[in-house]
């Protein structure tokens, strides 16, 4: 499908305002109170220039966010009973899939305890007849040594559907800060593990700050805090 063409109607008169302070803003050097009042005076006049900007734009934005709303509801609408099936089968397939595990692994203990059984049989046997044979020491080589049957593993036996991919996604919380904090401190794992909350320190810098930028009353030792000022 080919990309509609947009027409844009610019402000040529607005940009070249714009273009103008520009040059001026890289014109000046402000040595002066003079010169200092001047370009405060132009940053004002920036800020007006962009309200017109924003407010010329406005409505052509509007139109667009207007058409797009439409398209999305559209494909809202389409897609959400896509959704909702989604929702109602992946439950019952990861139901089955759970049980068919728990089966496959009940069975392979099954036999897993079969195949041990069998090899310790053999081993006592092989014992007894290393001790007929007066192969004493063979035979408790044999009686002291561990039996270890070969590992059972039995395949699942659920159907591999293609496009139906299982995915698991890994959760965590900490429950005891202070071990973590002790595994960093050890050099177990790496600082960044303890990364802050930085919503929640912005708020509190923000909050206990004056708006002169000259002081703050938020302390916490290993936190620096200092003024940022902007225009």
């Amino acid at each position: 499908m080919e990309a509609t063409a947009v027409t844009i109607p610019y402000n040529t008169a607005l940009q070249r305002e714009a273009n103008d302070y520009v040059e001026l803003a890289k014109a000046i050097e402000i040595t002066t109170q003079g010169e200092y009042a001047k370009a405060g005076e132009w940053r004002a006049g920036l800020r007006a220039l962009d309200k017109k900007m924003e407010a010329h734009y406005k409505p052509l934005k509007q139109k667009q966010d207007e058409a797009k709303k439409a398209i999305l509801d559209a494909e809202k609408a389409d897609r959400s009973p896509v959704a909702e099936a989604s929702r109602i089968l992946n439950p019952k397939l990861v139901a089955w899939e759970d049980e068919q595990e728990r089966l496959r692994r009940v069975e392979q203990r099954r036999l897993q305890e079969i195949e041990r059984k069998r090899a310790e049989k053999e081993a006592k046997a092989e014992t007894k007849a290393l001790d007929k044979e007066g192969r004493h020491e063979e035979a408790a080589f044999v009686r002291e040594t561990p039996v270890e049957p070969p590992a059972v593993v039995l395949q699942s036996e659920t159907p591999k559907v293609a496009g139906l991919v299982r995915r698991v996604d890994w959760k965590y919380k900490c429950d005891n800060f202070k071990a973590v904090l002790m595994e960093v401190i050890e050099g177990k794992q790496p600082a960044s593990i303890l990364q802050l909350n930085d919503k929640f320190v912005g708020q509190q810098v923000r909050s206990l700050g004056d708006k002169e930028g000259k002081t703050n009353d938020f302390h916490c030792t290993g936190i620096k805090v200092w003024p940022e000022k902007t225009r």
